[in-house]
């Protein structure tokens, strides 16, 4: 069947199997594999759903392209995932939308809350928006299975490091007084003002969200 070899090579690809990666599953011939994705065979009942839950799916799917959806909503650790990023996402709208000029005036008259104040204003939007981040996929999660395969995990743990670093960069040699001349300069003149927003906002953004892919299986 053409619906089959087609299906067959399109989920395969999709979990980032090798012919010879699936044939290894199921104990047979990467040849046996390649006939099955060339129409040349047909795979017999049983080992259709072997080859299902090889694939992780069912054979609704193989034979038809679609499959019944037997993802459980509302899973306990997406649950929790969406529950401390959103309640971290919304503390930090709060401080910043309430606190900072407070927090700004006070440290005028007290000196010694510099380090605090360069927190709240380079530090604060980052872990925000990097919640937030999180809290975008993590509620998707509730909803739709996200299928990321071991290397693909491996590369969003990377790449989500990656992207954050030059902001927590700027944020701990300002408020530990590194070189503040410098990440002066950088953040209110070259960066500002799309430029820092871009640092401290968007790139934690897209970290969360990242970060957070390399932890679905």
């Amino acid at each position: 069947m053409e619906s089959l070899a087609k299906n067959l090579k399109k989920l395969r690809q999709a979990k980032g199997l090798s012919q010879e990666g699936l044939a290894q599953r199921l104990y047979i011939t990467r040849q046996t594999v390649s006939g099955w994705e060339t129409g040349r065979c047909q795979p017999d009942l049983e080992t259709l759903n072997l080859l299902a839950e090889a694939l992780d799916t069912d054979v609704n799917e193989l034979l038809c392209g679609t499959k019944q959806s037997t993802y459980p909503r509302y899973q306990r650790k997406y649950i929790l995932w969406s529950s401390i990023s959103g309640v971290i996402a919304v503390a930090y709208f709060i401080v910043w939308a309430f606190f900072l000029e407070a927090v700004r005036e006070y440290r005028n008259q007290h000196y010694e809350l510099a380090e605090l104040y360069f927190f709240l204003l380079y530090g604060l939007p980052q872990v925000g928006y990097f919640a937030t981040g999180v809290l975008i996929p993590s509620i998707y999660c509730l909803f739709h299975p996200l299928y990321i395969s071991h290397r693909w995990r491996i590369l969003c743990l990377c790449a989500g490091v990656a992207i954050v670093f030059p902001a927590l960069l700027i944020t701990i040699g300002t408020v530990c007084s590194w070189y503040p001349g410098i990440v002066n300069a950088l953040v209110w003149h070259v960066f500002y003002p799309a430029g820092r927003a871009i640092l401290l906002r968007a790139l934690p953004l897209l970290s969360g969200s990242v970060i957070f892919l390399s932890c679905q299986k």
